[in-house]
């Protein structure tokens, strides 16, 4: 299965990756899943007035924002992954995944189980 390139960023919770992959491993047991994704950047420094509206929003209580999450005018909402985070989310839907590319994010997900 070949899921398009950033399709991953476009589920933006832990749980519908979790049930993304488990459902995947129903359809194509012992199979394996290639996905491109859009990885966290921990170098990306917000400042100037935007930073000043997200200090605003949040000293009022108004952004309920997760660790990874995005807007881009031109891509929507997205969740950016690091390499952690995606080995845990493949842990939790009991399949195995590897990392085959530094250059443009590439996970590997193989649909059998973690435990053997």
């Amino acid at each position: 299965v070949v899921l398009g390139w950033t399709s991953l960023n476009n589920v933006l919770r832990d749980t519908g990756l979790v049930a993304l992959l488990r459902k995947l491993q129903g359809l194509a047991p012992g199979g394996a899943v290639m996905a491109g994704y859009l990885e966290e950047d921990a170098r990306e420094a917000v400042s100037g007035p935007r930073a000043r509206l997200r200090d605003m929003l949040r000293s009022a209580g108004l952004t309920h924002r997760r660790p990874g999450d995005r807007y881009r005018g031109h891509l929507g909402f997205y969740r950016e992954y690091d390499r952690d985070h995606l080995t845990a989310l493949a842990t939790a839907a009991g399949v195995q995944v590897r990392f085959v590319s530094d250059i443009y994010p590439v996970a590997l997900f193989t649909l059998e189980s973690s435990s053997r």
